[in-house]
């Protein structure tokens, strides 16, 4: 287990997410980032704002939206032509504080793992070293 790998499950088990779920995660969030920071993989959360959740008052929606906002969070990749295609995403996401960041939104490390193995799969496809 690397520097990384072991922050970011420390992170996790501290954040109160179980060993297998915060091992796995930081496995995958690692080699998101490796991926990211050559510029093959991203991840992004856009903010949208419309009715969602009718079982919630008013007030407490209001309350939810201004605390944490509503997000729809994605991953994509770069083709071998350059282009930047989705991957993966989920669509009302509140009560995070990051809602891109595993360590705050368990939907992530699927996210992220739907990139890099369409990332590869794209590739591979294209006859081209990864």
């Amino acid at each position: 287990m690397n520097a990384e790998i072991k922050r970011d499950y420390k992170l996790m088990r501290s954040r109160g997410f179980d060993a297998a779920y915060a091992y796995r995660a930081a496995k995958i969030w690692d080699i998101f980032e490796s991926m990211r920071g050559s510029v093959r993989i991203r991840g992004e959360a856009d903010e949208v704002d419309h009715d969602w959740c009718h079982i919630y008052t008013e007030s407490e929606r209001q309350h939810i939206l201004e605390t944490y906002g509503c997000w729809f969070v994605l991953t994509e990749y770069k083709t071998p032509s350059g282009e930047w295609e989705f991957a993966d995403g989920i669509g009302e996401c509140t009560g995070y504080d990051i809602p891109i960041s595993p360590a705050h939104n368990q939907h992530v490390p699927d996210l992220m793992e739907s990139a890099i193995e369409q990332h590869a799969q794209a590739w591979t496809k294209a006859g081209q070293a990864i």
